[in-house]
């Protein structure tokens, strides 16, 4: 059989691979994950973002590391990529602390936006790179990302306001907390 699709080296070579694996973890795996955590689906949550995680870590591994270093794509997905190994142990110290003070603390202030901006991060970085190396699908999964980026902001807004935080895009439809010292919401 010689087809295309399962000649390893030319789909490493030409980046199909890379963008493959990238695509399914930042565009659907991670961003479920963390919509998933947020509804209180603590099962699905991990079992998405360890697929996130893995194809993250695969997709790294596909891929040509011989081309121009100094692009945008190879600097964000850098950055993002980075972000991943700290998930782990801030999610370890977020917990240990949660089950002795019964708060998030800052090492969940560390976990979460991490998440959040290793999220956003990866979502914009596949879009710069189907972009950057002129892809027919840049358009398409412009678009994509957009839906799942806005979709992903609501839902944090949503529960950021449940939490009585500040909402992330400063539109989640809900009445304002009341002010401490009036009583009243804003």
């Amino acid at each position: 059989m010689n087809s295309r699709f399962l000649d390893i080296p030319t789909l490493v070579q030409s980046g199909s691979l890379h963008a493959f694996c990238m695509t399914l973890a930042f565009h659907i795996f991670i961003p479920l994950g963390g919509i998933q955590i947020r509804l209180g689906r603590q099962v699905y949550a991990r079992v998405s973002l360890f697929i996130g995680f893995v194809l993250s870590i695969l997709g790294y591994c596909a891929l040509d590391h011989h081309g121009d270093i100094f692009n945008l794509h190879i600097i964000i997905g850098t950055c993002a990529m980075a972000m991943v190994p700290l998930q782990i142990p801030f999610g370890y110290f977020q917990h240990v602390a949660a089950g002795k003070t019964g708060l998030r603390g800052s090492w969940g202030f560390l976990h979460i936006w991490n998440g959040r901006l290793l999220i956003l991060a990866g979502m914009w970085s596949g879009s710069v790179g189907a972009y950057t190396f002129s892809w027919p699908s840049a358009l398409p999964r412009t678009i994509l990302v957009g839906l799942v980026a806005v979709i992903y902001l609501r839902v944090l807004d949503k529960y950021q306001a449940k939490e009585g935080f500040p909402a992330v895009l400063g539109c989640t439809g809900h009445r304002a907390m009341p002010h401490p010292a009036r009583g009243k919401g804003e």
